[in-house]
């Protein structure tokens, strides 16, 4: 049976419903903490090479070359940040297959057992697809407590199609997988939350550029209806380099790299941007909505914009284009060192 059939309203239809996020209030800035360091380490990306061994902030592949490093569409991070001289290491995603996730991390030599815990930007596949079997080795490495910080709706059903069309199904990461997994805590987050010392969730963003819109054909189903997914639990993370600025590490920014900025921008209370990393959702937009993606980024001024994944070749191209100087490809084994 074809899984979008169940999730169907009684007149056959999708389910329409306001297409803004509800983003949490934010009364007041939250305190960030400053980092003395953050390294930014790339497990999986769409595409891989190794001419990087000049460019600012990056201090190469850590892979040798006669280690195996696996491409996929995907994304996955290790996040290391230092504050008064001690590190915590925190995985970001798991890509989309448990052997690249795996695989990588080994030829990488970043040790499971030196995860302190584990975080998911969205639902889709491509970000959640190593999460199971990355966590049960975990739990192989390590006999501590585990935590899994998740947005809202992060273990719904997903689906991809037009309204007038059967939707493809696109996945779900059930929680009755991961709940037998000893001792992991299932964290849901809402708002700003520190999950490393000085590296936090985003919570839920709001939607405020009139062009970085809701895409129809991306469905979620809730209360047994398929509707238009508004990624009201998307999650980006967020980190501010002492004298530096911020850093914003996204997975995909399906509600906008900019909105994603911003966010960060308005809960931290700094306009600073020291980089934008990681899968901007660009892929699918029209030149008219990347050159405003482009021109806005550009206006905020950081020092590194560092394109991932979803971020697509127009847009890619246009940030080298338009940001030549700030601009700084990104491969699978990549390790992005910002110091204060």
């Amino acid at each position: 049976m074809n899984k979008s059939k169940k999730y169907r309203n009684r007149s056959g239809t999708l389910r329409k419903r306001k297409l803004v996020s509800e983003a949490e209030p934010i009364n007041a800035p939250i305190h960030i903490r400053e980092l003395d360091k953050l390294r930014i380490t790339v497990v999986i990306d769409n595409h891989c090479f190794t001419d990087q061994n000049d460019l600012p902030v990056v201090e190469g592949l850590i892979s040798k070359p006669t280690v195996p490093i696996h491409t996929e569409h995907g994304l996955s991070y290790v996040v290391e940040t230092t504050v008064d001289k001690e590190t915590t290491l925190f995985l970001f995603d798991f890509g989309f297959s448990p052997d690249a996730v795996l695989k990588n991390l080994a030829s990488l030599h970043v040790s499971l057992g030196s995860i302190h815990a584990f975080g998911l930007s969205h639902g889709h596949l491509d970000h959640w697809g190593g999460a199971v079997a990355t966590l049960k080795a975990h739990r192989g490495t390590d006999p501590k407590n585990t935590v899994l910080y998740v947005g809202k709706e992060a273990f719904a059903p997903r689906f991809i199609g037009q309204p007038w069309d059967t939707p493809s199904y696109l996945g779900q990461l059930d929680i009755k997988q991961l709940t037998p997994i000893c001792k992991l805590a299932i964290k849901h987050v809402t708002g700003p939350t520190e999950v490393i010392p000085g590296g936090y969730l985003s919570g839920t963003m709001e939607r405020i550029t009139e062009y970085e819109k809701i895409r129809p054909f991306f469905l979620i189903a809730r209360n047994g209806n398929l509707e238009i997914d508004d990624f009201k639990g998307e999650q980006a993370m967020v980190f501010a380099v002492r004298n530096k600025g911020l850093v914003i590490l996204s997975g995909c920014a399906h509600v906008g790299i900019v909105n994603t900025v911003k966010h960060a921008q308005r809960i931290t209370g700094i306009s600073t941007v020291h980089a934008v990393i990681g899968g901007f959702h660009l892929l699918d937009s029209t030149m008219e909505v990347i050159r405003k993606t482009v021109d806005d980024i550009r206006f905020m001024t950081p020092d590194y914009v560092i394109p991932m994944h979803c971020t697509g070749y127009e847009a890619t191209a246009r940030f080298y284009r338009e940001m030549p100087e700030q601009f700084v490809p990104s491969t699978p084994g990549s390790r992005f060192t910002f110091l204060a």
